[in-house]
């Protein structure tokens, strides 16, 4: 009965998702909903993204501290906000790349999760009848595919002399060819625009900083993480009193 009390809530709040709520009336539409449901597995209800109930409290930091989750949201933002300032963009133009860099790394921590059973049955069928590809088996127990070149790692470990921007934007592509619901939704050229002449590494900076959210946390707290995100970017624009909107293009997938 909870279940579906929710389900309807949340349709319900979807067909009104352009309405502003409370709490810094940071508007959540269709998008937002479903970033945050993907990321924490579940759907919510506008209350409980704005309000966070104990229990969700509890569940999101199952092996986590509050301290420890505090002290590491505040200082991906610290990190983040100070690296925009060498970049030059806005905030509403920061807020794109780095919500992609953050569902990178989700993506990353979640498929590694799978990745042996996923090596598993693909080799075990390798060579017979029933051999399938390798991403047809990701996405059934995944629900979706990273090949080597979406990981963030390889991304992570590329020499100085790769151009990264290009290698970001064709790991977002990498991700969109294999999930159909991801299609044209991930953030892509405008990673050109991160790095600036006074700090050329703006972009290598910014993916060492998600690398430290842990491996092992519980995936739930991305959702977490991006939702204190979507809240900064609209403090650090001044929108307290105001309207702010999460770019149109981000993670579509990632709230489904």
């Amino acid at each position: 009965v909870r279940r579906k009390n929710k389900r309807k809530h949340l349709r319900q709040n979807r067909e009104g998702a352009n309405l502003p709520f409370d709490a810094g009336n940071l508007k959540l539409d269709e998008q937002q909903f479903q970033i945050i449901s993907f990321c924490c597995g579940r759907e919510f209800s506008d209350q409980e993204l704005l309000y966070e109930n104990n229990s969700m409290q509890a569940l999101r930091r199952a092996n986590m501290t509050n301290k420890q989750l505090k002290n590491l949201k505040d200082t991906l933002w610290t990190t983040a906000d100070q690296l925009r300032a060498n970049s030059g963009l806005k905030s509403t133009e920061y807020a794109e790349p780095i919500l992609g860099l953050i569902f990178l790394r989700f993506a990353d921590v979640k498929y590694s999760k799978f990745e042996p059973e996923i090596k598993a049955e693909f080799d075990s069928i390798k060579g017979t009848r029933m051999e399938r590809p390798i991403h047809e088996i990701a996405i059934e127990k995944c629900g979706f595919y990273l090949p080597e070149e979406a990981r963030y790692d390889w991304l992570l470990n590329l020499p100085e002399s790769e151009d990264l921007a290009k290698k970001v934007k064709e790991a977002m592509e990498a991700v969109e060819k294999y999930t159909a619901e991801l299609e044209d939704t991930l953030p892509k050229d405008i990673y050109y625009s991160v790095n600036s002449e006074d700090d050329p590494l703006v972009l290598a900076k910014l993916l060492k900083n998600f690398k430290d959210i842990p491996a092992d946390i519980e995936l739930d707290i991305f959702g977490e993480i991006y939702e204190y995100f979507l809240g900064e970017f609209a403090l650090a624009e001044g929108q307290g009193g105001g309207e702010f909107f999460t770019p149109a293009s981000v993670v579509r997938y990632m709230v489904e």
